[in-house]
């Protein structure tokens, strides 16, 4: 897959390229961000907006592909290649925030197709060998992604609680993963992607609630021209005369909310770099160099990783293990983690839908 918007240094294209996919890519419950306005009550309310049909049509696929996904690890079997779906998923997303909308609407309608064809071919073989579904080959863990704090936040909350979902940490998921202390009933994970500063309210939510959530930090460097992240400045040459868009938890607020006891803080790389487009040296600077400057600033280690734009590929994934990390999160629908997927946990962006 060509990624040739992010192959060519930092521009100011690529900078509104990195506000609009986060824009797509937030997800808040049955109504996600992605059909809802962006928040009125804070400062940092962007205008832009994709078309309903484009925002209905991607919620309903990123569905349809996790309880595919989620077929099959239950039937243990396995029709398509992962990596097939996260670049589909990829390019969709990136064609989105360049605003190519009509190409947009054509690979969501032809990847829903072949997740049919791929669902059909899955009963079938289902079928001809007599099989039928048994215990889940995997965990079932649905992983929560967030960008914004959506406006019924508080009754997601509620809704966890009253179907009797236990908020655990991914420490505790990788803990049982490993064969470790087992996940209590009905275990969930809350994660909010970005560290926009708009997040700050689902802290007090959560703090109401006293569930736990982790918080994926962009640290921001020289290449995204100090304009995202815990160290945007606001005022540095190198910005766009335009602006930067989004405000982002600074580093006292990162502190803040790591002496919770509620938040873990994640890394979410330096600049928050299209990673399967960069070459290993890249990459590793933007895995090991987000990891040293959170760890320099909350003194402690970092072991949780978030894939940007959900793209990685093995090159991704064996810098992420090798610079320490535990688990990486993707993009990638499903709520049951197959066994060995720490470094490629799936996430939902449906909360209200769980039964």
């Amino acid at each position: 897959m060509v990624f040739s918007t992010f192959s060519t240094g930092f521009s100011l294209g690529r900078s509104l390229i990195f506000i609009m996919v986060s824009t797509l890519l937030l997800g808040s419950g049955v109504a996600t961000a992605l059909s809802l306005p962006r928040p009125t009550a804070t400062s940092d309310t962007l205008s832009l907006r994709y078309p309903a049909d484009i925002s209905t049509s991607f919620i309903a696929l990123n569905k349809q592909i996790a309880r595919f996904q989620d077929r099959q690890i239950k039937l243990g079997r396995s029709v398509v290649e992962t990596v097939q779906i996260r670049d589909g998923l990829s390019e969709i997303q990136l064609e989105a925030a360049t605003r190519q909308y009509g190409d947009t609407r054509r690979r969501i309608a032809a990847l829903k197709l072949r997740v049919a064809g791929w669902d059909a071919e899955l009963t079938r073989q289902t079928v001809a060998l007599g099989e039928s579904t048994g215990n889940p080959a995997g965990f079932s863990v649905p992983i929560i992604l967030y960008h914004y704090t959506p406006g019924d936040f508080a009754a997601q909350l509620e809704h966890l609680r009253t179907r009797g979902y236990n908020v655990v940490d991914l420490d505790q998921v990788a803990a049982a993963m490993s064969g470790g202390t087992p996940l209590p009933n009905k275990p969930v994970v809350l994660t909010f992607d970005d560290g926009f500063a708009n997040q700050l309210a689902a802290f007090d939510i959560l703090r109401r609630y006293n569930m736990k959530a982790t918080f994926y930090i962009i640290t921001g460097g020289e290449a995204s021209r100090w304009c995202i992240g815990a160290g945007r400045r606001n005022r540095d040459p190198l910005q766009p005369p335009s602006g930067c868009g989004d405000s982002y938890i600074n580093w006292d607020q990162i502190r803040m909310l790591d002496r919770s006891g509620l938040i873990t803080i994640g890394a979410h790389t330096v600049d928050h770099q299209n990673l399967a487009a960069d070459n290993p040296e890249q990459q590793r600077f933007e895995i090991t160099q987000s990891k040293a400057q959170l760890e320099a600033q909350l003194g402690h280690p970092v072991r949780h990783f978030c894939y940007p734009y959900g793209t990685y590929n093995q090159t991704t994934i064996d810098l992420v293990r090798e610079a320490g990390f535990t688990t990486a999160t993707t993009t990638l629908p499903g709520t049951v983690q197959p066994p060995g997927s720490l470094f490629t946990l799936r996430r939902i962006r449906d909360t209200l839908s769980l039964p």
